[in-house]
């Protein structure tokens, strides 16, 4: 399912892009921006969608059925725009991080039910993104100039640099793999907005290598892993549409293929992804 800001625009896709229906879901209120800017994870087999550009950048939603029902209890801290969600290996929390006031490296935690707050990041890392590294929560680059390239992990006593990555990044997706590795698939340059990147880059054992090379360049957009293949959707694209790729991975967790398997016609800040049966919200 694909949840997008206008409510009435959400879809679901199948696997090969072949078979496209349209989502009913409702919100409080203006339905039409309510998931605007908004990040989402999944919390003990819920949906949930903390914050965002409209209203309340606090705010904390869950879905139920095919409605989104705010719930009382808020954020401690903004994240109305450039923040990043994760769910932990277990699902029973989901780490909230960055969001849109200075110093950009603040992080909640909440569990279905508390919202507290945990270790901040040493640097900035509003639209760095949150994947999983070696089993461990990490950020890469970030919308202020001194931390462009740098990179952060999580563990039990705080954040800790990693190796920078070796260029200017930023509205990336990251997707850790089975093998502790982490996949960075697109983004694009913080000194040159207009370079949008096409590459997917790998860290490994502490170190980037470029992976493959996207049919299309994203920056913006949402990425999901299931199974062995990566549904990746761009929010920006270069072209008149946004592109939509499934990256297929082999046995060892690198990239095989990439496939354009459709787009979507309308520019949109990280779109909601959330796996579905294929008549979840349809009048099928």
């Amino acid at each position: 399912m694909v949840i997008l800001p206008s409510l009435s625009d959400s879809y679901i896709i199948n696997g090969d892009g072949s078979s496209r229906t349209a989502a009913q879901i409702s919100a409080p209120g203006n339905a039409n921006d309510y998931t605007n800017a908004a990040l989402s994870a999944v919390v003990a087999d819920k949906l949930y969608i903390f914050g965002g550009a409209t209203g309340d950048n606090r705010k904390i939603a869950r879905l139920e059925s095919c409605t989104i029902v705010e719930l009382t209890v808020k954020l401690n801290n903004d994240f109305g725009w450039g923040h990043a969600a994760l769910a932990t290996a277990d699902n029973s929390q989901a780490l909230i991080c960055f969001g849109n006031n200075s110093p950009y490296n603040y992080c909640d935690i909440f569990d279905g039910s508390n919202v507290v707050t945990t270790f901040s990041t040493t640097y900035p890392h509003n639209f760095g993104g949150l994947g999983y590294y070696n089993g461990q929560p990490t950020t890469v680059g970030s919308g202020v100039s001194d931390a462009y390239r740098k990179v952060e992990t999580l563990s039990q006593n705080g954040w800790t640099s990693l190796a920078d990555h070796p260029i200017n990044v930023r509205g990336h997706d990251l997707i850790g793999l089975e093998n502790g590795d982490m996949l960075l698939i697109g983004g694009y340059d913080q000194v040159n907005e207009a370079f949008i990147h096409s590459k997917v880059w790998r860290l490994s054992s502490n170190l980037w290598t470029e992976e493959a090379t996207l049919q299309k360049a994203v920056t913006g957009g949402s990425a999901i892993k299931l199974h062995n293949q990566i549904y990746s959707f761009g929010g920006r694209g270069i072209g008149e549409f946004h592109p939509i790729q499934r990256l297929d991975l082999a046995g060892d967790g690198t990239v095989d293929q990439i496939e354009l398997i459709g787009n979507h016609d309308d520019t949109f800040w990280r779109p909601i992804l959330y796996i579905v049966d294929a008549n979840t919200c349809t009048n099928n």
